[in-house]
């Protein structure tokens, strides 16, 4: 059986990347201080030694999907690589609740107050 390799992107135009294979991290990379989201895609790509034809899906835990243009990190992606995107708070979520050594708990996830984006998703 051939090896699943899923990219996570998050962030939007600056954020970081991380590539993942049976359940386990391979690589994450986030770009320098100014440089553009792509360049941690292209870095978590690097690290692992792991080109585009080899990805399966990519995940993008956001908001909202970015419209694809020029600016968009995401643009690089090639076709045919599908692409997902999920809530950010689904995502802290879930990741908080795999790791929690308890059998039966509640999740609480608190994000920064006060961006547009933040009010937007909450409905403020």
């Amino acid at each position: 059986m051939s090896c699943k390799y899923v990219l996570g992107y998050s962030g939007g135009l600056a954020g970081t990347a991380c590539l993942v294979a049976g359940g386990r991290i391979l690589s994450w990379a986030e770009p320098e201080r100014g440089a553009p989201g792509s360049a941690a895609i292209a870095g978590c790509l690097e690290a692992a030694d792991v080109s585009w034809k080899n990805v399966d899906m990519v995940v993008d835990c956001a908001v909202e999907a970015f419209a694809l243009n020029p600016r968009d990190p995401l643009v690089t992606v090639p076709d045919g690589i599908p692409r997902m995107t999920v809530s950010r708070h689904d995502a802290l979520a879930h990741a908080a609740a795999a790791y929690s050594p308890f059998h039966d708990g509640a999740v609480a996830v608190v994000s920064c107050y006060g961006t547009e984006r933040y009010e937007r998703e909450a409905g403020v």
